[in-house]
């Protein structure tokens, strides 16, 4: 789906394909010794294609390049629409929160003062996915080589296109039982990954949220590919800021959960746009820059009024969403979603912050 932000166009929601190409769905039969890695191949993609949400805890062990990295982890991952949300703990170092929404990514270290916004999915989140939301569609794009049946496990061994120009050497153990993963082995050049998911919920209901920022915690703007590497440490490395303007978040206390964010630091002035989520569904979209002065869309009657000490230029889209332009600070902010959305936002900043000069069209 896309919707027109005033300035842009924002893509709302990533499609993710699923299982392409293994075949119409049927019940899952009876795994046996004497079956082929085929057979049991296609019987586990049975027991596991309609997998919509998983919840699961996972150690992960990746050495690369002689450097090995240990993780344990807390995770949920939707896999459509793409939501993806983690607490880590690295065996060295200070936890850290990851909220992936394939779009973008939100990395969050309890007790900092920021927290970072890359505007691209990067690749370190795909090995913790391999053991959960990415498992059905990673078992079906692998040539499986060999199969060992025991009583309640079944261990495949499979040829596996783990990442982009990587083939792997993977060794899967499935239990046959609870039908979940219990262990995932891959090697390639020398290096190695090792995960070991618990705790398995599949398709649980409730869903998964997006990231509710810490009462006075601000984002910082990372280009895309600030992080180098596969895994990035948390800390001040993560937080290169990409825009030359201050940001405006919705104050504390507003119930919006932040869901994407794009940015563009080549276009002049730089605009960020930002999509929060109501508790019922509603986008609501901020589009910050450093401009000067509001020029509606063609078409859209707007009218100055005071809200507070604020000067703010309202309106009414044609698909009925609630426009307001008002400048904060340097920055120029529009909001679009609810009417009672709009009003609250207006009504929080004008009591939070000093009101800076009235809006003019140009």
């Amino acid at each position: 789906m896309r919707r027109k932000a005033v300035g842009q166009w924002l893509v709302i929601g990533v499609g993710a394909g699923i299982l392409a190409g293994c075949g119409g769905p049927r019940g899952p039969e009876p795994i046996s010794h004497g079956m082929t890695a085929g057979q049991v191949q296609a019987e586990i993609l049975a027991r596991v294609r309609n997998w919509h949400v998983v919840s699961e805890h996972v150690t992960l062990s990746l050495t690369e390049n002689g450097m090995r990295q240990a993780y344990s982890a807390s995770l949920t991952d939707q896999v459509n629409p793409p939501l993806f949300s983690m607490q880590v703990t690295p065996v060295t170092g200070a936890p850290y929160e990851v909220v992936d929404n394939g779009l973008n990514t939100v990395l969050y270290q309890p007790g900092s003062s920021h927290y970072a916004i890359e505007p691209a999915s990067p690749m370190p989140w795909r090995w913790f996915q391999l053991a959960a939301g990415d498992f059905p569609q990673m078992l079906a794009s692998s040539r499986a080589v060999g199969v060992t049946v025991k009583p309640k496990v079944a261990v495949l061994t499979l040829n596996t296109p783990i990442a982009p120009n990587i083939q792997a050497r993977t060794e899967v153990w499935f239990n046959l039982e609870t039908n979940t993963p219990m262990r995932w082995e891959s090697s390639w050049s020398g290096n190695s990954l090792t995960l070991i998911p618990s705790h398995v919920e599949v398709n649980a209901s409730g869903g998964i949220g997006g990231f509710t920022p810490p009462t006075g915690v601000t984002p910082m703007v990372m280009p895309s590919g600030a992080v180098d590497g596969y895994l990035p440490p948390p800390g001040p490395v993560m937080l290169r800021d990409a825009v030359n303007f201050p940001l405006v978040l919705p104050p504390a206390g507003m119930p919006l959960a932040l869901n994407a964010i794009q940015t563009d630091a080549n276009t002049s002035p730089e605009t960020l746009v930002l999509t929060y989520m109501t508790p019922n569904g509603t986008p609501v979209v901020i589009t910050e820059s450093r401009r000067t002065g509001f020029t509606p869309p063609p078409g859209v009657p707007v009218i100055t009024e005071n809200v507070g000490a604020l000067t703010v230029m309202t309106g009414v889209l044609p698909e009925g969403v609630n426009l307001a332009a008002l400048t904060l600070g340097h920055t120029l902010v529009v909001v679009e979603g609810p009417q009672n959305v709009v009003e609250n936002l207006l009504t929080a900043w004008a009591n939070s912050v000093t009101a800076s000069p009235s809006i003019t069209g140009g």
